[in-house]
């Protein structure tokens, strides 16, 4: 059986001292109940005040506590408090304008409701708990956190090593380089512009932070000046002292094989096939020859292999010229570091500048 319980949790909360409310907060998770209320046989159905379950108890609102049960109670100005009274008899303390009255009177329904409302009122005012986020670096829960304010004070998120794309992206390819981190205490530029809002424009190794596009009074919130060398060392300073650590990452094909369709979609690179040595009379091998085109389309031999005669089974993976191919029903795989030690591919380098937390507060960028 459902346990019956007239009153609000608020009821209980008025029961605390101001120390223990400001101690503790505490959340409840109520629950409209799957089953139907009756009161004298009538269904109660109050959208705007429902009877609400709480971990198998039933909880009516108190201002509907007189309709329901015919209990009278109001709010005693004087003293602070909700007095309930089962009596039958209606209190006269405390303040006239706000008490229940009879269960019968014409305004009973709005003075219980206006008494639940004050008393609401009054609990929030007298005890205001005030909690402060945390800024900065914040370990909580064995993970690291940044809580963002920027130069204005205003709380603009709380932000994790997974909220830096270049760092997800790098792990889901499975790169042996990785950025550095937040929880080291570093931050990315565009994790940067996303805590102000903000697009980065770069140029001549200045990166500038400033106001979207659509924003009708363009504003530049600050700039950093990279150092000529930021690329090749590992730290460095902008001009206004904030240390910088570059990330170094290969760029262009990553994977560990590559097929002849993506090599000529992502590269300038393409392979023609071609007939080659006679092997008997009337046999020739197979040959393939890897190109480069330029801008004018002109072709420029890089590479050729004789492909071994014989079948190949699936799965199979030979050498053929210095290049491992891997077979795979119809299609044919290349080694991608192969085929950059050979200069067929170009190994190319991206790099992205990431800033020291602890100096962009002591810049006033972050608070």
């Amino acid at each position: 059986m459902k346990k019956f319980v007239t009153g609000l949790l608020v009821g209980a909360c008025l029961t605390l001292g101001t120390t223990a409310l400001a101690a503790t907060v505490k959340q409840y998770i109520l629950t409209e109940p799957t089953y139907p209320i009756f009161v004298n046989g009538t269904e109660y159905k109050d959208s705007e005040n429902p009877v609400l379950n709480y971990e198998g108890s039933t909880y009516i609102p108190l201002a509907k506590i007189g309709d329901l049960t015919g209990v009278d109670y109001h709010w005693n100005n004087e003293l602070g408090r909700v007095e309930i009274n089962t009596d039958g008899q209606v209190s006269t303390e405390g303040d006239k304008a706000a008490s229940a009255g009879s269960s019968s009177s014409s305004g009973t329904g709005m003075n219980r409701e206006l008494a639940e409302r004050e008393a609401i009122a009054n609990l929030n005012k007298n005890n205001e708990v005030k909690y402060e986020l945390p800024k900065g670096l914040v370990e909580q829960g064995g993970m690291v956190f940044l809580y963002a304010y920027d130069a204005a004070g205003n709380f603009r998120g709380q932000f994790t090593d997974e909220d830096d794309t270049v760092l997800v992206m790098s792990r889901l390819e499975k790169r042996s380089e990785l950025p550095p981190t937040l929880s080291e205490g570093w931050i990315s530029s565009g994790l940067l512009a996303k805590i102000y809002d903000s697009r980065v424009e770069f140029n001549n190794d200045v990166m500038v932070f400033k106001t979207n596009p659509f924003v009708l009074n363009e504003k530049e919130y600050f700039r950093f000046v990279l150092a000529p060398d930021w690329k090749t060392k590992v730290i460095s300073k902008t001009s206004n002292d904030i240390r910088v650590k570059t990330f170094s990452y290969e760029t262009g094909i990553t994977d560990e094989w590559v097929t002849e369709e993506t090599l000529e979609r992502f590269t300038n690179v393409e392979i023609l096939g071609g007939v080659g040595p006679e092997v008997s009379p009337g046999i020739y091998k197979a040959v393939s020859y890897f190109y480069t085109k330029d801008e004018k389309g002109d072709r420029k031999l890089l590479y050729e292999i004789t492909w071994p005669s014989g079948k190949t089974k699936d799965g199979e993976i030979q050498n053929v010229d210095g290049i491992r191919v891997e077979y795979s029903g119809s299609r044919v795989y290349y080694n991608t570091e192969d085929l950059k030690k050979l200069g067929i591919l170009q190994s190319e380098r991206g790099y992205s500048p990431y800033y020291n937390i602890e100096d962009l507060q002591k810049a006033g960028i972050l608070q």
